[in-house]
Formats: structure tokens, C-alpha cells, sequence
């Protein structure tokens, strides 16, 4: 006799796919990639591209040195 279980593909997705974070700055990129290309990406593909922009130019990432191994947050110096 065989066990069925139902499994919810649901969360499976959710295991698998990026972070929402990392989505939403892949599809950002893709837009400005395309408007450097030329191709109108309309007034708020535009928004989002400078604002991510600024936001990215605000809180500028940490070189990798500075960050601890173990939980990737910068390290107390």
C-alpha cells in the first residue's frame, strides 16, 4: 500500500523562486536595460529605475570584507 500526501506546490514555489527583493531588482535592472538600449519603458518603469537608483546610492552595499561570515551584517569595528 502506498502513502499519497498531498503536497502543496505553493510552498515549494515559494522555497524556489528568488527573494522578493532580489525579483524586483532583476525586473529594475531588465527595464534599464531596455531604456539604454532605447526602447521607451514608459514614465514609471523611469520612477522606478532613478528611484532605485537613489536608494542604491543612499545605502551603498559594504565590501565584502567588512561583513561577517557568519551572518553577512556588518561587522562591529
Amino acid at each position: 500500500m502506498k502513502i499519497h500526501k498531498n503536497i502543496d506546490p505553493r510552498k515549494l514555489r515559494e522555497r524556489a523562486y528568488k527573494s522578493t527583493g532580489d525579483q524586483l531588482d532583476l525586473i529594475i535592472k531588465t527595464f534599464d536595460h531596455l531604456r539604454k538600449q532605447g526602447i521607451d519603458v514608459g514614465p514609471a518603469a523611469i520612477e522606478l529605475i532613478d528611484h532605485a537608483a537613489d536608494v542604491k546610492g543612499k545605502y551603498k552595499k559594504q565590501p565584502v570584507s567588512q561583513l561577517s561570515a557568519t551572518t553577512g551584517r556588518q561587522k562591529k569595528v
